[in-house]
C-alpha cells in the first residue's frame, strides 16, 4: 500500500483583529486521499482559517505547508497554481454563461489574465476534451448547453465543484457546499465527493453533521479560534467535550 503523503499541513497558526483571537495555535494535517472536516458553531474561526490556508489572510505566527512548501509569501493567486483551490461559499458561476462556459473559464484561469483579456474567449481542443471530461465525471452531460443561471441550486453545486476541479487541485478547500440543498440533493453529493476523495483530499467546512459524518475521515472541531478535538467520526460522536460544545447531545 502506497504510503500516505501529507498535502496541507498547519503549524501553530494564530491570528487576532485587535484584541479579538480568531485563531489560536491550530495545527492540522490533511493527507492524501481523506476528507478532513472541520466543524463547529457559527463565529468558531473556520472560514478565517480557510482564508489563511488560500491566501485571502495572512496568519499573525504560524507556518502553512503546501506539497511539504512553506506558501505564507505566497499570494492567493500564486496559492491557486500550486494545487490549493477554495470553492463553494460564495458563488463564482457567471450565471449568463453556458455550463460548458463556465467550466471553460476555470480552466483558462490557470493563464495569465492579460491573456484571458486580450485573446477571444474560445477553446482549442486540448481544452474542450478536459471541460467534456470534467461534465463527465460530474454528470453534467445533458446540462453542457444550459445557461447556468437557469440550473437547479443542486446543480449549480455541482458546477461549482466541477469548475473546481477543472482547475487542476492538489487539495480542495470546500466551504458549506451543502448549504440550501435538499435530501436528495444532499445525497447525491455525498455519493460525489465520496468518489472525488479516492483521488485527492478535501478539507471540508460543513454544518450539515450528516454530510459530515457520512463523508469524513478525520474531523477536526473549531471552538473560538482553537481546536479542541480532532479524530475519527466515532471518537468526536463520543466526545463530551464536542458535545458541549457545538453537538448539543449525543449523536
Amino acid at each position: 500500500m502506497a504510503k500516505k503523503k501529507e498535502i496541507l499541513k498547519l503549524s501553530g497558526i494564530n491570528k487576532c483583529f485587535g484584541n479579538v483571537v480568531v485563531a489560536k495555535d491550530i495545527s492540522l494535517t490533511v493527507i492524501s486521499n481523506q476528507l478532513h472536516a472541520l466543524i463547529g458553531p457559527n463565529g468558531a474561526g473556520k472560514t478565517t482559517l480557510i482564508k489563511m490556508i488560500s491566501g485571502e489572510l495572512k496568519p499573525d505566527q504560524g507556518v502553512v505547508m503546501l506539497l511539504d512548501r512553506k506558501v505564507n509569501h505566497l499570494s492567493e493567486i500564486a496559492r491557486v497554481h500550486r494545487g490549493c483551490i477554495r470553492s463553494f461559499q460564495v458563488s463564482s458561476i457567471i450565471g449568463s454563461m453556458t455550463v460548458f462556459e463556465n467550466i471553460l473559464l476555470a480552466v483558462k484561469q490557470k493563464r495569465s489574465i492579460f491573456k484571458m483579456l486580450f485573446r477571444k474567449f474560445q477553446s482549442n481542443s486540448s481544452e474542450s476534451s478536459f471541460v467534456y471530461q470534467t461534465i463527465n465525471q460530474l454528470s453534467l452531460e445533458s446540462l453542457g448547453t444550459k445557461v447556468a443561471s437557469t440550473l437547479s441550486h443542486g446543480d449549480k453545486r455541482k458546477l461549482e465543484l466541477a469548475m473546481a476541479l477543472a482547475m487542476g487541485p492538489k487539495i480542495l478547500l470546500l466551504d458549506e457546499p451543502f448549504a440550501g440543498l435538499d435530501q436528495a440533493e444532499s445525497s447525491k453529493l455525498i455519493e460525489l465527493l465520496k468518489s472525488i476523495k479516492k483521488n485527492m483530499p478535501i478539507l471540508l467546512i460543513e454544518h450539515d453533521m450528516q454530510a459530515v459524518f457520512a463523508l469524513a475521515d478525520i474531523i477536526s472541531v473549531l471552538n473560538e479560534g482553537e481546536i479542541i478535538e480532532s479524530g475519527s467520526v466515532e471518537k468526536i460522536r463520543r466526545s463530551k467535550l464536542v458535545q458541549n460544545a457545538y453537538l448539543g447531545g449525543d449523536l
